[in-house]
């Protein structure tokens, strides 16, 4: 929809709302003579795409709509896990999400079953996604169902068309997902919880194709995203062992964001830009104060909060720079020495010392800056420290990412 904010005869936003009631997903896209920041603020709570000020070039709307128009045909619903970059596989500092992606990349050439795995909002979609538009599959659509908050019987009739019960009653019924994807992606969020008979007659479909019209188009590319040890669901009798067999022939461990810290920096920069185009507000510079206060955090809430917090930080600031003060109340990291394995026979003052100062420059990615900040002690001590007790001068974090392999 491309529509004015003043019409002749009403209220552009009100018919956009209007229009969106019937289809929720329809990409909006409101031109206007006014360039305010109410205007613009107005526009985006009710769900326009962008917000164009006319006069405006052509040649800047057509990408827009064709932009949009792909994603409205490609991409499952809601962007909150999408806090990847649009580039797709690129490479990050953090060395868990480099190998993550160097899986994706490879489960991507193949047509068989991959398995994501971590916790809630670290971005399993946006694997899916990549993985979907890196295969042979791209130019087909990835349909999306999230098992969490249906029953037995809705998971039953969206993934098979027909409550399993009456199905030697009805050999011909209406299709599920799994029976209408042949030859697409079908990403099945929250796989644990597919109930017991629902997961032999996931299997059976994956094995003998039972449950589907014979066709000349191949079975859909099953994707699974989970947030529980399937292994532990396993072993308890909760989830079939040879469906996990079948559905992980590539398993992707999606790290945390307190996992990847090194790659907050940049999530910070793309989240910060995002907000501030969807709000029409100028763009405000992250202090480095700031800065090491998130890199301090150890998030919980993953990429949500992080989110959150920066949308908190860029509402409070009014001089163009983001400072501790403008986020949430932060619970810092709950110091990792505590648990430092000490040597056996008994510990000197110096043991502990060593192994303190091994578990700070382990919790802080070998910055030794940011270690002396964790002891509180000076950083001329840390490279003192280090010297007397011979350890490694070369910063952990340098070593591994001269490690990394070379992802394109």
């Amino acid at each position: 929809m491309l529509i004015d904010l003043s019409l002749p005869d009403g209220d552009g936003i009100e018919v956009m709302r209007y229009g969106r009631k019937i289809h929720k997903d329809l990409p909006c896209f409101v031109l206007t003579a006014k360039d305010t920041v109410a205007s613009a603020v107005q526009a985006m709570k009710a769900g326009a795409e962008n917000y164009l000020i006319k006069p405006f070039e052509p040649e800047k709307l057509i990408p827009a709509l064709k932009l949009a128009i792909k994603i409205y045909h490609n991409t499952p619903g809601g962007w909150t896990e999408d806090f990847l970059p649009p580039q797709g596989f690129r490479r990050w500092k953090s060395k868990k999400m480099c190998e993550a992606i160097e899986i994706a990349d490879d489960a991507a050439k193949s047509a068989s079953p991959v398995m994501l795995v971590g916790q809630p909002y670290t971005g399993r979609n946006r694997f899916a996604q990549l993985i979907h538009q890196g295969g042979k599959l791209k130019n087909k659509p990835m349909s999306t169902i999230n098992l969490a908050g249906l029953s037995p019987l809705q998971i039953e009739m969206e993934l098979f068309g027909i409550p399993l019960a009456k199905l030697q009653e009805a050999p011909q019924f209406r299709r599920g997902k799994v029976g209408r994807c042949r030859g697409e992606t079908l990403y099945i969020e929250n796989i644990d919880r597919l109930h017991p008979a629902a997961q032999s007659q996931l299997l059976s479909v994956m094995q003998d194709e039972q449950l589907v019209p014979k066709s000349k188009l191949a079975p859909c590319r099953i994707i699974c995203s989970t947030s529980l040890d399937l292994v532990t669901e396993v072993k308890e009798g909760r989830f079939r062992q040879d469906l996990w067999y079948a559905l992980s022939v590539y398993q992707l461990q999606v790290p945390s964001l307190a996992e990847r810290s090194d790659d907050i920096p940049l999530l910070c920069e793309n989240i910060i830009t995002r907000i501030c185009v969807m709000r029409k507000l100028r763009r405000p510079t992250l202090t480095r104060r700031a800065l090491e206060r998130l890199l301090d955090h150890s998030w919980p809430g993953n990429l949500n909060e992080l989110y959150h917090c920066l949308e908190h930080a860029v509402s409070r600031t009014s001089d163009g720079l983001i400072g501790p003060d403008d986020f949430p109340p932060l619970q810092r990291q709950p110091a990792d020495t505590a648990h430092a394995i000490l040597p056996p026979g008994g510990s000197s003052i110096e043991d502990l010392t060593k192994m303190s100062l091994i578990a700070a420059l382990d919790a802080c990615g070998g910055n030794r800056r940011r270690a002396a900040q964790r002891l509180k002690i000076s950083l001329r001590t840390i490279y003192n420290m280090i010297e007397r007790y011979e350890l490694p001068k070369k910063p952990r974090k340098i070593q591994e990412k001269d490690q990394k392999p070379n992802i394109s």
